[in-house]
């Protein structure tokens, strides 16, 4: 057994290294580096998430059940807001692709907005255009929501 403490920024890393078993499990987490879920209601029915922070392993975990809940139900529109998110993650890209295609599954749509240059770099390599359009700005967002 391997054991190993690191302490960055004021967080605890506790990583244990069994055998064939990799464990990381964060201890504390400065509320400064959370990732955050901020929702509002738009006109006509649109629904805005507002994500700050990183979609990595450990903000996705934070965020993802309230996420989904934002995006439930039959026929929902939904914007979501990239613009303050600052590093994403495959396990991010998955909380998008998943979320957005159980929305279609059920009728409604779901768009990104205003990533910043790196995570829109992230996204165009990825593909995930493709599945989840995404636009530079909120009306545009919006007026593709009221017509579909």
């Amino acid at each position: 057994m391997h054991l190993a403490i690191i302490s960055q920024n004021h967080n605890l890393l506790l990583t244990l290294i069994f055998s064939k078993v990799n464990i990381i499990a964060p201890n504390l987490i400065d509320k400064d580096e959370a990732m955050d879920l901020r929702y509002s209601e738009l006109d006509n029915n649109i629904g805005l998430i507002k994500l700050t922070g990183k979609l990595d392993i450990i903000g996705t975990g934070e965020i993802e059940t309230k996420f989904a809940g934002h995006c439930s139900g039959d026929n929902i529109r939904v914007v979501v807001d990239l613009s303050e998110v600052d590093f994403l993650a495959s396990i991010g890209i998955r909380l998008l692709t998943l979320t957005a295609k159980s929305v279609a599954r059920r009728g409604g749509k779901m768009v990104l907005v205003n990533p910043i240059p790196d995570v829109h770099r992230v996204l165009e390599i990825t593909g995930i255009p493709a599945i989840i359009p995404v636009y530079s700005g909120l009306e545009s967002a919006e007026t593709v929501l009221l017509g579909s």
